[in-house]
């Protein structure tokens, strides 16, 4: 965002550009924009794919390098095809249950809609992602049997294969998640976390453009215990340079959960 410990100082005016807090009493906001006194404004990310020249690649190949996310669309209604069970959690998303508040790391498809980089190396006969979003990390074995994607198991059992130009994911056996399908603030949510069952599988096609510039990623969810059929859906991401840093990710439970906590709702439940 093009801010750092000294961009600002002490005695310095700055108009703060923010979404309000769910709670009109709770001042703490979400900021999203900062303007100085004589017009400066901080806060839009830089855009890092004005074009990256390549050494010239060809085949599957061209799918390794850093990833650019767009930021994400919201939506006002999910597109995914919500069963009863889904439209019911969907309807009754409730924002101090989301796992945004414990730190919990989004899984697939969730991640690869966070506005933030990917890296994708292939190293043997592995594939391996590195998603700057809560520094998750997923190694996929190619043409093997699944196993972990990590050691916690939150990414699920993955294997991959190359198909031409294409690299194939397959997953399964994640753990429920109540934002196993959709977040509240990516396109698929439409304003509510969606949750998943252990019964969710995901199949991911990552594809480059013959430039090498756009990488096209199109996933097939499944889940029957809140999807009435499988979903089906395209995302784009821009190439950016190869040292383009890439940052810790931080995640701060008690910070996470200030956004959405309800003082009142935790005063009654001690009561």
């Amino acid at each position: 965002m093009g801010v750092d410990e000294d961009t600002f100082k002490p005695g310095d005016l700055i108009t703060v550009i923010a979404w309000p807090n769910r709670r009109q009493d709770n001042p703490l906001v979400y900021g999203i924009g900062f303007i100085t006194e004589n017009g400066e404004s901080f806060g839009k990310p830089p855009d890092l794919s004005a074009g990256v020249p390549l050494a010239e690649v060809s085949g599957v190949a061209a799918v390794t390098g850093r990833w650019a996310v767009p930021i994400p669309v919201a939506n006002t209604e999910s597109p995914l095809p919500l069963n009863t069970a889904g439209l019911l959690a969907w309807e009754n998303y409730d924002p101090q249950n989301s796992p945004a508040n414990t730190c919990e790391p989004a899984s697939i498809p969730g991640i690869l809609y966070g506005p933030l980089l990917n890296d994708i190396q292939i190293t043997g006969q592995e594939i391996v992602f590195h998603h700057e979003a809560y520094g998750v990390r997923r190694t996929i074995p190619l043409d093997t049997r699944p196993r972990l994607a990590e050691l916690t198991g939150i990414m699920g059992m993955v294997s991959g294969r190359i198909e031409g130009d294409t690299l194939v994911i397959e997953s399964r056996d994640y753990p429920a998640s109540n934002w196993g399908l959709a977040l509240a603030g990516h396109t698929n949510g439409g304003g509510a976390d969606v949750p998943s069952s252990p019964q969710k599988t995901v199949i991911e096609r990552y594809t480059a453009s013959d430039d090498g510039q756009i990488l096209t990623i199109e996933y097939t969810v499944s889940d029957p215990v809140y999807l009435s059929e499988p979903y089906t859906a395209i995302i784009k991401w821009n190439r950016v340079a190869d040292e383009e840093a890439m940052y810790p990710f931080d995640c701060e439970v008690d910070s996470a959960q200030r956004f959405s906590r309800d003082p009142s709702r935790e005063e009654e439940a001690e009561r």
